[in-house]
């Protein structure tokens, strides 16, 4: 097939005839973007020659692994061969090394690819070697973009190797971190380390700083690093520690935000030229201490005066992103004018944006729902303005959440059962 650029390899079992007729043929194949969902080798062999198939792709820049066992055989293969390797996009989705040994090479593998670019971890499992070879040789990664998904480090040291990786890439700029729980050790490591960081675009999505000192130093690493421009903040909970850490941060330091002075600012798409302003407007909890009012007539800003009852009554008050000042960001804009538009289209839009809330940290919570196998499954959908994801779910469990939600809406009533007694006196009558 001489013009086939795109291809997708979906549930198959790769038998050995396969394998090695792939690899025997991969330098004529002009594929340009590869996608292996759920394959499944059937020896240690057919995973050699995969791999080495990958790696002999003269024009293979975008590759994505989704919901692959990578063993020793096939990760070994690819550290080997990364040097040669075209790939500038790589994303790995739900992807299991069984072994350290397997761990180590991806991690080196990773390193090696001398046109890697853009590179995705999302829900991976790899084991400690993963992320301290990661660190080890961080300082010769070409990675520009990094987007973290649902990491979970098995250890404190783990943690610490994944931050300390971050920050030793040398051409990092844009970094984006989505659906985690960053512990103490990460977020101490991250601002130890933010001062030598590049990143000019940073995006925190849906994370959840365990503690307050790790909320601190999280705060603190934001406010330290000297090249960001770019700051989004999405479904974040800005707890006390976070956003006073900010406030302190920035009356005691004139580092605080160095691009902010320079006129060189966004803050969820808004240019900021002041750093006083900025402060207010995000969308902290405690509003009374960075002077962000909380009133209904303040939270929208949005002409709408009369509309006050719409946001407060929603039963939503601890939800961050519905404080934010309309004027004051591009991603709060639908969410505010949704809260203007009247309780109708209020209530939906709050029940979205919990509903998505609940089942990411469902989705944390539950160590055995990592594998899309167990039914929860990412998908692109409109929850959100720019990369709207939602997740889904076996049909029990999706009902159960979508019933909470109506039952905290007002829109479904909690039933005892029936009342014994006036049901006796209606049948003697």
């Amino acid at each position: 097939m001489p013009n086939l650029t795109d291809l997708k390899l979906d549930l198959l079992y790769l038998n050995g005839e396969f394998c090695t007729t792939l690899k025997a043929k991969a330098s004529s194949i002009q594929v340009q973007t590869l996608n292996l969902f759920r394959l499944k080798s059937s020896t240690s062999t057919s995973s050699h020659h995969v791999g080495e198939a990958l790696c002999s792709m003269p024009n293979l820049t975008d590759l994505k692994l989704e919901l692959m066992d990578l063993n020793e055989e096939f990760c070994s293969t690819l550290k080997a061969k990364a040097s040669s390797m075209q790939v500038q996009t790589l994303e790995l989705h739900y992807i299991q090394c069984p072994t350290q040994a397997s761990s180590h090479h991806l991690a080196e593998a990773l390193n090696s690819m001398p046109n890697l670019t853009d590179l995705t971890l999302h829900g991976i499992e790899p084991k400690g070697e993963f992320y301290s070879t990661l660190k080890a040789k961080a300082s010769s990664i070409q990675v520009q973009t990094l987007e973290l998904d649902g990491i979970l480090c098995p250890t404190l040291a783990s943690s610490h190797h994944l931050a300390e990786a971050m920050c030793s890439m040398p051409n990092l700029t844009d970094l984006i971190l989505v659906g985690m729980d960053p512990n103490e050790e990460f977020c101490s490591t991250l601002k130890a380390k933010a001062s030598s960081m590049q990143i000019q675009t940073l995006k925190l999505e849906d994370i959840q700083c365990s503690t307050p000192a790790s909320s601190h130093h999280l705060a603190e690493a934001m406010c330290c690093m000297p090249n960001l421009t770019d700051l989004k903040l999405d479904l974040m909970d800005l707890n006390e520690e976070f956003c006073s850490t900010l406030k302190a941060k920035a009356s005691s330091i004139q580092g605080c935000f160095p691009q902010i002075r320079k006129g060189n600012f966004r803050f969820n798409g808004v240019a900021q030229v002041d750093l006083n302003l900025f402060l207010k407007t995000l969308p902290c909890l405690q509003s009374s201490d960075l002077d962000c009012s909380s009133d209904s007539d303040d939270s929208t800003n949005s002409g709408n005066s009369n509309d006050s009852d719409n946001s407060t009554d929603f039963g939503s008050s601890n939800d961050s992103y519905f404080s934010a000042n309309s004027g004051n960001s591009n991603d709060s804009d639908e969410k505010v004018a949704a809260v203007g538009a009247g309780p109708a289209r209020g209530n939906l839009l709050v029940l979205s944006q919990e509903f998505h809330r609940m089942i990411l940290k469902f989705q944390r919570s539950n160590q055995s729902m990592k594998s899309g196998c167990y039914g929860i499954g990412r998908r692109t959908t409109f929850l959100s303005s720019e990369k709207d994801i939602c997740y889904t779910m076996d049909g029990f469990c999706l009902l159960y959440l979508l019933l909470i939600l109506l039952m905290r809406s007002g829109d479904v009533e909690t039933n005892p059962g029936p009342n014994t007694a006036q049901a006796g006196i209606i049948s003697k009558k």
